[in-house]
């Protein structure tokens, strides 16, 4: 993946010690999958804002919903743009892409010692 690629070579110019190369490796790895999960929790929390400010719903004729119809409308709506802009499907990518590479490895050093 090209994102582990450039992780890669930026902790190998700035550390000359290879297990420290890993180590900031790993560390930055952990800290963009902590972060993968942000935009799915403003997201959630906009659909809460939502649910007390309103949001539009309709195609042809607009009114103002609230409540958990405010919470669907836009649930679907921002969900469906964060989708055509590949917001989610690429976090989530990057998410699996994580749990593949860096889970496995946990398991095996915990058996080694």
């Amino acid at each position: 993946m090209l994102i582990d690629r450039v992780i890669h070579r930026s902790s190998l110019k700035r550390h000359s010690d290879p297990q420290a190369a890993v180590r900031a490796e790993k560390k930055t790895c952990k800290l963009l999958f902590r972060l993968s999960f942000l935009p799915f929790l403003l997201f959630i929390v906009y659909c809460f804002i939502s649910m007390f400010t309103g949001a539009e719903a309709g195609f042809f004729v607009s009114r103002t919903v609230y409540g958990s119809a405010a919470f669907i409308t836009s649930f679907v709506w921002v969900g469906l743009a964060l989708c055509m802009i590949p917001v989610f499907p690429l976090i989530v990518f990057y998410q699996l892409f994580y749990i593949i590479k860096y889970a496995p490895s946990k398991k095996v050093r915990r058996r080694q010692v």
